[in-house]
């Protein structure tokens, strides 16, 4: 347990389940791809080896004592499995290249059994990663694994261009490529379960800038709804959404999808959020992690905190601080500490409004 903490992550998630006391307000950190930093190795490195990548996960626990640890299960990882060619930069984040289909009926061809950690040295990674992570910590604290949401896999699939245009062209041919997307998010989930882990769904290509609600409901709300569902199954409860830019015209939808938790890019008015949703699940949220926690001030990180505490902290269903998306690599590591800092001072239980003033 953190020394600036009462309560391990897992005691602070049970007694919050139960309406119990609590020391403090859940803090997520989101370190999937900040952890090189802490342990001196580049991303290429980091995601080559799964006790590596854990050994990150577990040194920002140490020094942070956040409430959830990442695995490198990520936005590309189907695609890569099922063919797509990707990058691989020595100090950045690997970019599909050519993704695994042509045209949309190809994936008549794609075999989701490759989707099965027998077979897949991305899924076993990640899968022997976890358990290092709870070896070690697992006693303290939970692990979050992210199932990329199906409009996004769409999209590394057969590329975001094809795909948008066939939204457009093509109605018949996007059900059909959710509809293997849904199977083959299923099929992933499959491999984790019973490891007592907590879940996001990420979904970035389904922003509302880019589809729109009409779209959007239309193509992505359904397939995701039986997501949720069948992984609720899978894993347990606990799962949150999260979309990238600015999601206030899908905020309602994003409810609607059934996760008890909508995390926000930095991009959505917190306030504006808890009006229109705080009712039906819990808000978390949503420092700018570029312009503020990797390129600006302690003073600015301690600010944008007590901003977003200010509009969200009296939301119905709950509040949790989070950065609106991942930390990026680079960030300095006394922001990132003020982060945590200024979050247990303004999440300190009670809540008292006084404290971020």
């Amino acid at each position: 347990m953190h020394k600036d903490d009462q309560m391990t992550p897992k005691e602070r998630s049970k007694a919050l389940s139960e309406g119990k006391d609590i020391d403090r307000l859940p803090i997520d950190l989101s370190l999937a791809v900040y952890g090189g930093d802490l342990i001196g190795v580049t991303n290429r490195e980091l995601r080559s080896s799964a006790k590596v990548f854990a050994q990150s996960q577990i040194k920002a626990y140490e020094l942070f004592g956040h409430d959830s640890l990442s695995t490198d299960f990520n936005l590309r990882s189907i695609p890569i499995a099922l063919g797509a060619q990707v990058s691989d930069p020595e100090t950045s984040i690997p970019a599909i290249l050519v993704p695994p289909l042509k045209e949309i009926n190809e994936i008549d061809n794609i075999d989701l059994s490759l989707l099965d950690i027998k077979y897949d040295k991305g899924l076993r990674k990640t899968y022997d990663g976890i358990n290092f992570i709870q070896d070690k910590v697992g006693d303290e604290v939970s692990v979050s694994i992210s199932f990329t949401g199906p409009f996004t896999v769409a999209s590394g699939l057969i590329g975001t261009e094809k795909l948008l245009k066939a939204v457009r062209k093509d109605e018949e041919g996007v059900f059909k490529l959710l509809d293997f997307c849904e199977k083959a998010i299923i099929q992933v989930a499959t491999n984790f379960k019973d490891l007592g882990l907590s879940v996001c769904i990420p979904d970035p290509v389904a922003s509302g800038i880019v589809l729109g609600k009409k779209k959007f409901d239309k193509f992505v709300l359904p397939t995701t709804k039986r997501i949720v569902e069948k992984l609720k199954e899978i894993n347990g409860p606990g799962i949150c959404y999260h979309i990238c830019g600015d999601t206030t015209s899908i905020l309602s939808s994003m409810a609607d999808a059934g996760m008890p938790a909508v995390s926000l890019d930095n991009a959505v008015d917190l306030e504006v959020a808890k009006k229109e949703i705080g009712d039906r699940v819990i808000i978390v949220g949503n420092v700018e992690p570029v312009k503020v926690v990797h390129s600006g001030t302690e003073k600015d990180v301690e600010e944008a905190i007590k901003t977003c505490f200010k509009k969200a902290y009296d939301s119905k269903l709950g509040y949790q601080l989070g950065p609106g998306c991942d930390i990026p690599l680079g960030a300095p590591i006394e922001n990132i500490y003020k982060f945590m800092e200024v979050g247990r001072k303004c999440g300190k239980w009670p809540i008292d409004p006084k404290n971020f003033e």
